[in-house]
Protein backbone atom coordinates (compact mmCIF):
# COMPACT_ATOMS: atom_id res chain seq x y z
CA UNK A 1 0.00 0.00 0.00
CA UNK A 2 2.81 2.40 0.79
CA UNK A 3 4.36 1.82 -2.64
CA UNK A 4 1.05 2.44 -4.38
CA UNK A 5 0.60 5.62 -2.36
CA UNK A 6 4.04 6.89 -3.34
CA UNK A 7 3.43 6.11 -7.03
CA UNK A 8 0.03 7.76 -6.98
CA UNK A 9 1.10 10.88 -5.11
CA UNK A 10 2.09 12.87 -8.25
CA UNK A 11 -1.27 12.10 -9.82
CA UNK A 12 -3.08 13.22 -6.71
CA UNK A 13 -1.09 16.44 -6.65
CA UNK A 14 -2.04 17.13 -10.30
CA UNK A 15 -5.71 16.55 -9.59
CA UNK A 16 -5.94 19.97 -8.01
CA UNK A 17 -5.34 21.66 -11.39
CA UNK A 18 -8.70 20.68 -12.86
CA UNK A 19 -12.17 19.53 -11.84
CA UNK A 20 -13.97 16.54 -13.21
CA UNK A 21 -17.22 18.32 -12.46
CA UNK A 22 -16.84 21.73 -14.10
CA UNK A 23 -19.80 24.11 -13.72
CA UNK A 24 -21.89 25.02 -16.76
CA UNK A 25 -20.69 28.07 -18.64
CA UNK A 26 -22.75 31.18 -17.91
CA UNK A 27 -24.40 33.01 -20.82
CA UNK A 28 -21.69 35.62 -21.14
CA UNK A 29 -19.12 32.94 -21.99
CA UNK A 30 -20.41 32.50 -25.54
CA UNK A 31 -18.04 32.54 -28.47
CA UNK A 32 -18.61 35.41 -30.91
CA UNK A 33 -17.49 35.43 -34.55
CA UNK A 34 -17.64 38.33 -36.91
CA UNK A 35 -18.93 37.00 -40.25
CA UNK A 36 -18.28 40.30 -42.00
CA UNK A 37 -21.86 41.55 -42.01
CA UNK A 38 -22.64 40.99 -38.41
CA UNK A 39 -21.93 38.75 -35.51
CA UNK A 40 -23.21 35.32 -34.86
CA UNK A 41 -23.34 33.69 -31.42
CA UNK A 42 -22.71 30.05 -30.79
CA UNK A 43 -23.63 28.35 -27.53
CA UNK A 44 -20.69 26.12 -26.60
CA UNK A 45 -22.84 24.12 -24.22
CA UNK A 46 -23.39 20.61 -25.47
CA UNK A 47 -27.11 19.93 -25.30
CA UNK A 48 -29.39 17.12 -26.34
CA UNK A 49 -30.31 17.43 -30.09
CA UNK A 50 -33.88 18.39 -30.88
CA UNK A 51 -36.00 17.35 -33.91
CA UNK A 52 -37.75 20.72 -34.01
CA UNK A 53 -35.95 23.86 -34.98
CA UNK A 54 -36.63 26.88 -32.85
CA UNK A 55 -37.95 29.96 -34.63
CA UNK A 56 -35.24 32.41 -35.58
CA UNK A 57 -36.77 34.99 -33.28
CA UNK A 58 -36.81 32.68 -30.29
CA UNK A 59 -34.28 33.54 -27.59
CA UNK A 60 -31.65 30.93 -26.91
CA UNK A 61 -32.50 28.61 -24.06
CA UNK A 62 -31.13 29.45 -20.65
CA UNK A 63 -28.28 27.23 -19.56
CA UNK A 64 -29.34 24.50 -17.22
CA UNK A 65 -27.52 24.67 -13.93
CA UNK A 66 -25.53 21.55 -13.23
CA UNK A 67 -25.18 20.40 -9.66
CA UNK A 68 -21.57 20.91 -8.69
CA UNK A 69 -19.61 18.38 -6.76
CA UNK A 70 -17.10 19.62 -4.18
CA UNK A 71 -13.61 20.00 -5.60
CA UNK A 72 -11.15 17.85 -3.66
CA UNK A 73 -8.51 19.74 -1.73
CA UNK A 74 -4.94 19.56 -3.02
CA UNK A 75 -3.28 16.31 -2.13
CA UNK A 76 0.50 16.45 -1.69
CA UNK A 77 3.12 13.92 -0.68
CA UNK A 78 2.60 12.78 2.91
CA UNK A 79 5.85 11.54 4.53
CA UNK A 80 5.75 8.04 5.94
CA UNK A 81 7.50 9.22 9.13
CA UNK A 82 6.97 12.46 11.02
CA UNK A 83 9.72 15.06 10.97
CA UNK A 84 12.29 14.46 13.71
CA UNK A 85 12.85 17.67 15.65
CA UNK A 86 16.17 18.59 17.30
CA UNK A 87 14.56 18.06 20.70
CA UNK A 88 13.56 14.54 19.69
CA UNK A 89 17.06 13.85 18.39
CA UNK A 90 18.63 15.05 21.63
CA UNK A 91 16.23 12.88 23.63
CA UNK A 92 17.11 9.85 21.52
CA UNK A 93 20.82 10.60 22.01
CA UNK A 94 20.43 10.86 25.78
CA UNK A 95 18.34 7.71 26.03
CA UNK A 96 20.82 5.87 23.82
CA UNK A 97 23.77 6.81 26.06
CA UNK A 98 21.94 5.79 29.22
CA UNK A 99 20.67 2.56 27.67
CA UNK A 100 24.20 1.70 26.52
CA UNK A 101 25.50 2.32 30.02
CA UNK A 102 22.84 0.06 31.49
CA UNK A 103 23.62 -2.67 28.98
CA UNK A 104 27.35 -2.56 29.72
CA UNK A 105 26.69 -2.56 33.48
CA UNK A 106 24.06 -5.26 33.80
CA UNK A 107 25.33 -7.60 31.07
CA UNK A 108 29.05 -7.30 31.82
CA UNK A 109 29.46 -11.00 32.57
CA UNK A 110 30.80 -10.43 36.11
CA UNK A 111 29.63 -12.73 38.88
CA UNK A 112 26.34 -11.48 40.33
CA UNK A 113 25.65 -10.98 44.02
CA UNK A 114 23.44 -8.90 46.29
CA UNK A 115 23.98 -5.14 46.21
CA UNK A 116 27.14 -4.15 48.07
CA UNK A 117 29.60 -1.28 48.43
CA UNK A 118 33.36 -1.33 47.93
CA UNK A 119 36.26 0.80 49.14
CA UNK A 120 38.93 0.65 46.44
CA UNK A 121 41.39 3.06 48.09
CA UNK A 122 41.96 5.27 45.08
CA UNK A 123 45.51 4.90 43.60
CA UNK A 124 47.01 2.79 46.38
CA UNK A 125 49.67 0.16 45.81
CA UNK A 126 47.49 -2.63 47.19
CA UNK A 127 44.44 -1.87 45.07
CA UNK A 128 43.36 -4.39 42.47
CA UNK A 129 44.41 -2.20 39.50
CA UNK A 130 46.93 0.15 41.07
CA UNK A 131 44.65 3.12 40.40
CA UNK A 132 44.64 2.75 36.63
CA UNK A 133 40.90 2.10 36.79
CA UNK A 134 40.44 5.51 38.43
CA UNK A 135 42.38 7.22 35.64
CA UNK A 136 40.22 5.29 33.18
CA UNK A 137 36.99 6.54 34.76
CA UNK A 138 38.20 10.13 34.71
CA UNK A 139 39.38 10.14 31.08
CA UNK A 140 36.44 8.23 29.61
CA UNK A 141 33.74 10.32 31.27
CA UNK A 142 35.66 13.47 30.39
CA UNK A 143 35.60 12.33 26.76
CA UNK A 144 31.91 11.40 26.96
CA UNK A 145 30.99 14.82 28.32
CA UNK A 146 33.05 16.58 25.62
CA UNK A 147 31.46 14.52 22.86
CA UNK A 148 27.92 15.03 24.11
CA UNK A 149 28.51 18.76 24.41
CA UNK A 150 29.47 18.96 20.73
CA UNK A 151 26.46 16.85 19.75
CA UNK A 152 23.97 18.92 21.77
CA UNK A 153 25.32 22.16 20.30
CA UNK A 154 25.03 20.72 16.78
CA UNK A 155 21.37 20.04 17.57
CA UNK A 156 20.79 23.73 18.21
CA UNK A 157 21.24 24.13 21.96
CA UNK A 158 23.18 27.05 23.36
CA UNK A 159 26.67 26.39 24.61
CA UNK A 160 25.77 26.72 28.30
CA UNK A 161 22.69 24.53 27.88
CA UNK A 162 24.70 21.91 25.99
CA UNK A 163 27.41 21.91 28.68
CA UNK A 164 24.81 21.34 31.40
CA UNK A 165 23.06 18.58 29.46
CA UNK A 166 26.33 16.83 28.62
CA UNK A 167 27.52 16.96 32.23
CA UNK A 168 24.22 15.66 33.60
CA UNK A 169 23.95 12.83 31.07
CA UNK A 170 27.56 11.75 31.69
CA UNK A 171 27.18 11.72 35.47
CA UNK A 172 23.91 9.78 35.26
CA UNK A 173 25.56 7.27 32.91
CA UNK A 174 28.38 6.79 35.43
CA UNK A 175 25.88 6.28 38.24
CA UNK A 176 24.08 3.59 36.23
CA UNK A 177 27.35 1.75 35.63
CA UNK A 178 28.25 1.84 39.33
CA UNK A 179 24.83 0.56 40.33
CA UNK A 180 25.45 -2.35 38.00
CA UNK A 181 28.85 -2.94 39.62
CA UNK A 182 27.12 -2.88 43.00
CA UNK A 183 25.32 -6.05 41.98
CA UNK A 184 28.62 -7.86 41.27
CA UNK A 185 31.63 -8.97 43.29
CA UNK A 186 33.24 -5.57 42.61
CA UNK A 187 30.61 -3.58 44.50
CA UNK A 188 29.51 0.04 44.18
CA UNK A 189 32.76 2.03 44.40
CA UNK A 190 32.11 5.62 45.35
CA UNK A 191 35.66 6.47 44.26
CA UNK A 192 34.81 5.38 40.70
CA UNK A 193 31.67 7.50 40.68
CA UNK A 194 33.63 10.45 42.07
CA UNK A 195 36.15 10.14 39.22
CA UNK A 196 33.29 9.93 36.69
CA UNK A 197 31.85 13.16 38.06
CA UNK A 198 35.25 14.84 38.24
CA UNK A 199 36.02 13.89 34.64
CA UNK A 200 32.69 15.14 33.34
CA UNK A 201 32.96 18.30 35.43
CA UNK A 202 36.47 19.03 34.17
CA UNK A 203 35.20 18.77 30.60
CA UNK A 204 32.41 21.24 31.42
CA UNK A 205 34.87 23.74 32.90
CA UNK A 206 37.30 23.43 29.98
CA UNK A 207 34.50 24.07 27.48
CA UNK A 208 32.98 26.89 29.52
CA UNK A 209 36.29 28.76 29.66
CA UNK A 210 37.20 27.95 26.02
CA UNK A 211 40.28 25.95 26.99
CA UNK A 212 39.77 23.07 24.54
CA UNK A 213 42.71 24.32 22.45
CA UNK A 214 44.98 24.24 25.52
CA UNK A 215 44.00 21.32 27.79
CA UNK A 216 42.91 17.78 26.98
CA UNK A 217 42.86 14.17 28.20
CA UNK A 218 43.55 11.01 26.21
CA UNK A 219 43.53 7.22 26.38
CA UNK A 220 46.18 5.09 24.67
CA UNK A 221 47.33 1.53 24.11
CA UNK A 222 50.85 0.33 24.90
CA UNK A 223 52.42 -3.10 24.63
CA UNK A 224 53.03 -5.20 27.73
CA UNK A 225 53.93 -8.85 28.12
CA UNK A 226 52.27 -11.22 30.58
CA UNK A 227 53.83 -14.01 32.63
CA UNK A 228 53.65 -17.54 31.30
CA UNK A 229 50.31 -19.23 32.04
CA UNK A 230 52.03 -21.49 34.56
CA UNK A 231 53.20 -18.61 36.73
CA UNK A 232 50.36 -16.07 36.75
CA UNK A 233 48.81 -14.79 39.97
CA UNK A 234 45.09 -15.09 40.58
CA UNK A 235 44.18 -11.41 40.27
CA UNK A 236 40.68 -10.10 39.69
CA UNK A 237 39.23 -7.56 37.34
CA UNK A 238 40.70 -6.11 34.21
CA UNK A 239 44.40 -6.04 33.41
CA UNK A 240 45.34 -2.42 32.69
CA UNK A 241 48.93 -3.21 31.70
CA UNK A 242 48.32 -2.28 28.06
CA UNK A 243 46.62 1.05 28.76
CA UNK A 244 47.95 4.54 29.48
CA UNK A 245 46.12 7.79 30.28
CA UNK A 246 47.40 11.32 29.73
CA UNK A 247 46.62 14.90 30.73
CA UNK A 248 47.85 17.14 27.91
CA UNK A 249 49.03 20.72 27.65
CA UNK A 250 48.64 21.75 24.01
CA UNK A 251 51.50 24.11 23.25
CA UNK A 252 49.69 25.76 20.33
CA UNK A 253 46.83 27.00 22.48
CA UNK A 254 49.08 27.70 25.43
CA UNK A 255 51.33 29.92 23.28
CA UNK A 256 48.33 31.79 21.89
CA UNK A 257 47.21 32.59 25.41
CA UNK A 258 50.69 33.84 26.25
CA UNK A 259 50.62 35.84 22.99
CA UNK A 260 53.88 34.34 21.78
CA UNK A 261 54.74 32.58 18.53
CA UNK A 262 55.23 28.86 19.22
CA UNK A 263 56.94 28.06 15.93
CA UNK A 264 57.20 24.30 15.28
CA UNK A 265 56.32 23.70 18.96
CA UNK A 266 52.66 24.30 18.00
CA UNK A 267 52.57 20.68 16.83
CA UNK A 268 53.65 19.29 20.22
CA UNK A 269 51.98 18.23 23.45
CA UNK A 270 53.50 18.20 26.90
CA UNK A 271 51.75 15.46 28.86
CA UNK A 272 51.58 13.83 32.26
CA UNK A 273 50.66 10.15 32.02
CA UNK A 274 49.55 7.41 34.39
CA UNK A 275 49.38 3.66 34.01
CA UNK A 276 49.82 0.46 35.99
CA UNK A 277 51.40 -2.82 34.93
CA UNK A 278 51.15 -6.38 36.17
CA UNK A 279 48.27 -5.85 38.59
CA UNK A 280 46.42 -8.99 37.57
CA UNK A 281 48.95 -11.61 36.51
CA UNK A 282 52.36 -10.57 37.90
CA UNK A 283 53.59 -11.07 41.49
CA UNK A 284 53.36 -7.99 43.75
CA UNK A 285 57.11 -7.28 43.67
CA UNK A 286 56.99 -6.80 39.87
CA UNK A 287 53.94 -4.57 39.67
CA UNK A 288 54.29 -0.94 38.68
CA UNK A 289 52.39 2.34 39.05
CA UNK A 290 54.01 4.69 36.57
CA UNK A 291 53.74 8.48 36.40
CA UNK A 292 55.23 9.76 33.17
CA UNK A 293 56.31 13.04 31.61
CA UNK A 294 55.94 12.91 27.82
CA UNK A 295 56.47 15.00 24.72
CA UNK A 296 54.24 14.02 21.82
CA UNK A 297 52.63 15.09 18.57
CA UNK A 298 49.49 17.21 18.54
CA UNK A 299 47.82 15.45 15.62
CA UNK A 300 44.69 17.67 15.54
CA UNK A 301 46.94 20.71 15.14
CA UNK A 302 48.65 18.99 12.20
CA UNK A 303 45.23 18.25 10.67
CA UNK A 304 44.30 21.93 11.05
CA UNK A 305 47.37 22.85 9.01
CA UNK A 306 46.24 20.50 6.23
CA UNK A 307 42.89 22.31 6.03
CA UNK A 308 40.68 19.53 7.39
CA UNK A 309 37.33 21.23 8.16
CA UNK A 310 36.03 21.09 11.71
CA UNK A 311 32.52 22.29 10.84
CA UNK A 312 31.52 19.07 9.09
CA UNK A 313 30.22 16.08 11.02
CA UNK A 314 32.92 13.80 9.61
CA UNK A 315 35.59 16.39 10.40
CA UNK A 316 34.35 16.61 13.97
CA UNK A 317 34.60 12.83 14.30
CA UNK A 318 38.20 12.84 13.08
CA UNK A 319 39.24 15.67 15.37
CA UNK A 320 37.37 14.09 18.27
CA UNK A 321 39.14 10.77 17.75
CA UNK A 322 42.63 12.25 17.80
CA UNK A 323 41.78 14.52 20.72
CA UNK A 324 40.79 11.44 22.72
CA UNK A 325 43.16 8.69 21.52
CA UNK A 326 46.92 8.63 22.10
CA UNK A 327 48.38 7.06 18.98
CA UNK A 328 51.20 4.57 19.74
CA UNK A 329 54.75 5.72 19.09
CA UNK A 330 53.80 9.38 18.74
CA UNK A 331 55.10 10.22 22.24
CA UNK A 332 58.31 9.72 24.16
CA UNK A 333 58.89 10.21 27.85
CA UNK A 334 60.40 9.29 31.20
CA UNK A 335 58.39 7.26 33.73
CA UNK A 336 58.66 7.00 37.49
CA UNK A 337 57.48 3.81 39.19
CA UNK A 338 55.80 4.67 42.48
CA UNK A 339 56.21 1.10 43.72
CA UNK A 340 59.96 0.71 43.24
CA UNK A 341 60.97 4.37 43.26
CA UNK A 342 62.87 4.00 39.96
CA UNK A 343 62.85 5.89 36.67
CA UNK A 344 62.71 4.27 33.23
CA UNK A 345 62.99 5.67 29.73
CA UNK A 346 63.10 7.39 27.45
CA UNK A 347 60.50 5.16 25.82
CA UNK A 348 56.84 5.07 24.82
CA UNK A 349 55.61 3.61 28.10
CA UNK A 350 55.69 0.05 26.84
CA UNK A 351 58.78 -1.32 28.63
CA UNK A 352 57.89 -3.86 31.30
CA UNK A 353 59.18 -7.17 32.61
CA UNK A 354 56.18 -9.19 33.88
CA UNK A 355 58.11 -12.09 35.39
CA UNK A 356 58.73 -15.65 34.14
Amino acid sequence: MAVLFLLGAPVLRAADSFSLFSPALPPEHYFSMDGGGGSQSFDLEISKPSTLEAPATQAPPRPVAVAQMPVPSPVGFVPLFPKVTPRTKSSLLTVGVLAGSAASAFWSGHQRTSFNFANEEWFGQETYAGGADKASHFVFYNGLSRGLNVAYQDLGYSRDKAITMAFGTSVLAGLIVEIGDGLTVFGFAWEDFAMDTLGAGTAALITHYNLDDTVGFRFGKVSADQPDPCCRTAGIGKDYSEEIYTADLKLAGFARRLKVRPGPARFLLFSMSYGSKGYRYSPPELRQRNIGLELGLNIPEILTLTGLPNNKWWGQLIYGFFNFVRIPYTSIGMYYDLNSGKWSGPNNGNVYYPGP
